[in-house]
């Protein structure tokens, strides 16, 4: 999956184009065609490693940042009956996810709500 990725924290010089592999998708979430995410000031200084627990005890590089998210469902999980493929949706990403599935991403994975 591309991404915009950090290896390291320090500036907006280390986010850069990387591939990583998609987390797989739980029963109670949906995968998103991501269309366009926002940059806000917990993105900075996640990207700065100014973030403490639980966040930097959950991350490993690459870190794919990101919270927000407008997009398209291109799959649910097995639980899911609310939501089909296709809708439109907008909202954010689970701020610790196992696998750093941000929103600097092509694909994006979030809890149903």
């Amino acid at each position: 999956m591309k991404t915009i990725a950090i290896h390291q924290f320090g500036s907006a010089q280390e986010l850069q184009a990387t591939e990583i592999e998609q987390a797989p998708l739980k029963t109670n979430e949906v995968l998103v065609t991501n269309h366009a995410y926002s940059i806000n000031p917990m993105d900075i200084a996640g990207r700065m490693g100014m973030l403490d627990k639980p966040f930097n005890e959950l991350w490993s590089f690459p870190i794919v940042l990101g919270w927000d998210f407008a997009g398209t469902i291109a799959a649910v999980g097995d639980a899911v009956t609310d939501y089909q493929v296709g809708d439109k949706v907008f909202g954010h990403a689970p701020t610790v996810r196992p696998g750093n599935n941000g929103t600097y991403s092509e694909l994006v994975i979030t809890t149903r709500a």
